[in-house]
């Protein structure tokens, strides 16, 4: 036995209608044997437990909680998925934002790199036109030799 199995004998009989509450079936058997109103309340317990309207209401108690379980479930994996979904989207804008941002940073040191080659190349080609030794525009303007022969 549960709850009372361990108990002395005092405290059983002290406590023996709330200990009678959480007891298994073939337990409370066992005490009402010796007590009368523990008799009558396995009695009044059986007599409850085969009566089809408390069968049916139980029934509908526990369907309604299944359904409402179920309902809590969906409504949970809903909200998660909804989560997730925000997630992605407020991720993806936070991503494009910042790929913008790189890609506009990249962009202008591209186009820093190329204004700077073409004016290294037009001071070369002026220097070509001033006659400037090859030997002193690679020096100046950092350019190859057939860079700048390209230029002419």
């Amino acid at each position: 036995m549960k709850t009372w199995y361990n108990k002395n004998q005092d405290q059983i009989e002290k406590y023996k209608y709330f200990i009678m509450l959480n007891l298994e079936h073939d337990e409370l058997k066992e005490l009402s044997k010796k007590d009368k109103v523990a008799e009558r309340y396995i009695e009044d317990l059986n007599a409850i437990n085969s009566d089809p309207v408390f069968i049916q209401h139980m029934a509908d108690e526990d369907d309604r909680e299944r359904i409402y379980k179920v309902l809590l479930a969906e409504e949970k994996e809903k909200a998660i998925l909804e989560g997730i979904e925000e997630g992605k989207k407020t991720g993806l804008e936070q991503g494009i934002k910042q790929g913008v941002k790189e890609g506009i940073k990249e962009g202008i040191e591209q186009g820093i790199e190329r204004g700077l080659g073409q004016g290294i190349k037009k001071v070369a080609k002026t220097m070509i036109e001033n006659n400037f030794q090859i030997e002193d525009i690679i020096k100046i303007t950092g350019l190859t030799k057939d860079e700048i022969l390209n230029l002419k």
